[in-house]
């Protein structure tokens, strides 16, 4: 419904991470379990696109519940607060950059591929562009998981470490 949107106004996408590594890795998109769907977008169409989500009914959330403001809100450079469906309560973050830096997304997005996904043709990586962006995000989980141990929280250590780097280990066979 995003992708479709999107594709009607005219605003430059793919998808990465969660969804579109699964695709890549095990050849299903449903395999690989992930939280969100990240789209990337070109900077200057972050408002179109924030204004789109709030038709197809997403919002921000937090503890006072959901809520939306009329500019979208950065959570950090690059990235754009997540939103959340206020119905089905599925997540969507609106990305920027992959690279940390915007200036690579215009050529990213001019690499994208068009695959198709249960029935649904979405723009995702090219395929060397999904494995630097593995190795990347692997990286970037490490980091901020650098100090965890399994007994401080089972999920998110196999989520934050094992799980990436079985992703890694399967892309580069």
């Amino acid at each position: 419904e995003i992708s479709e949107e999107f594709e009607k106004e005219g605003i430059k996408y793919l998808i990465f991470k969660g969804l579109a590594s699964s695709y890549f890795i095990y050849g299903d998109p449903n395999i690989r379990e992930c939280d969100d769907v990240d789209f990337l977008i070109l900077p200057e169409d972050v408002q179109r696109s924030h204004e789109i989500l709030r038709r197809l009914g997403y919002a921000y959330h937090d503890e006072r519940g959901f809520y939306w403001t009329e500019e979208p809100e950065e959570h950090y450079h690059t990235h754009i607060q997540p939103y959340i469906h206020e119905t089905d309560h599925n997540t969507v973050e609106l990305h920027t950059a992959i690279f940390t830096k915007e200036v690579y997304t215009e050529s990213v997005l001019a690499n994208r591929k068009l695959i198709d996904i249960d029935g649904h043709m979405l723009y995702v990586l090219s395929d060397i562009e999904a494995f630097l962006c593995q190795l990347f995000v692997t990286a970037v989980d490490d980091y901020a998981a650098s100090n965890m141990t399994y007994e401080m929280d089972p999920n998110i250590f196999f989520q934050l470490k094992f799980r990436n780097y079985l992703d890694i280990a399967v892309m580069a066979v």
